[in-house]
């Protein structure tokens, strides 16, 4: 995949948050080197990815990331994942963590029933989840927005950066004959999720 600025990235966007500050690196020095992903949510040739006119935003789209439960449902329809790794390039000199998660979807939970959305980021161990519950009854559209607390998150290498992983995992459970249903982006069953990232300037000969 060729090297593309960004300023929103990845499953709805991952918002790298500019500014005039001098606290973070200049727009257009940030972009996605390589993106990848796989799981039972994104099948190979379910995910599609958009480019906007400016190169400003880089989106995926999935089409397969649903779950449900219910009377004659499969049970492995209940629990889908996805695996995304993010190659983020930035200028020498500078680290970035994870600041903020916001989650977008739509979920019909009958009494009963219960969702869960979960999301863990990590560079090279694993980080805090994420975590967006449901309990029916429930039928609506929502947007949860999760801050990463002070020091939950660890911050990349200044020296010998890693790819961000974030492992991502929808699922539902029910008891008897009640329904539930969970999608992301309630409009097209899409996944839709967005990250804010912090930025700092690195210390002197810090690894």
């Amino acid at each position: 995949m060729a090297t593309l600025p960004v300023t929103l990235l990845f499953l709805g966007h991952l918002t790298l948050g500019w500014s005039a500050q001098a606290d973070r690196p200049k727009p257009g020095e940030v972009f996605v080197n390589n993106i990848s992903y796989a799981g039972t949510g994104c099948p190979l040739g379910s995910v599609a990815d958009l480019i906007a006119d400016d190169g400003g935003t880089f989106t995926l789209l999935f089409d397969q990331y649903t779950v449900e439960a219910g009377p004659a449902v499969d049970i492995r329809k209940a629990k889908k994942n996805c695996r995304i790794v993010v190659d983020l390039r930035i200028p020498p000199g500078w680290s970035y963590t994870v600041a903020r998660a916001d989650f977008r979807g739509f979920a019909n939970i009958e009494a009963g029933a219960t969702g869960e959305q979960r999301s863990n980021l990590y560079f090279r161990d694993k980080g805090p989840v994420l975590k967006v519950d449901f309990a029916g009854p429930y039928v609506n559209d929502y947007l949860v927005s999760n801050s990463v607390g002070k020091g939950e998150h660890p911050w990349q290498k200044c020296k010998k950066p890693l790819p961000l992983t974030i492992d991502t995992e929808i699922v539902v459970k029910t008891k008897g004959k009640k329904r539930a249903l969970l999608t992301v982006d309630s409009a097209d069953g899409r996944l839709k999720q967005h990250y804010r990232l912090n930025f700092r300037k690195c210390e002197k000969n810090e690894e």
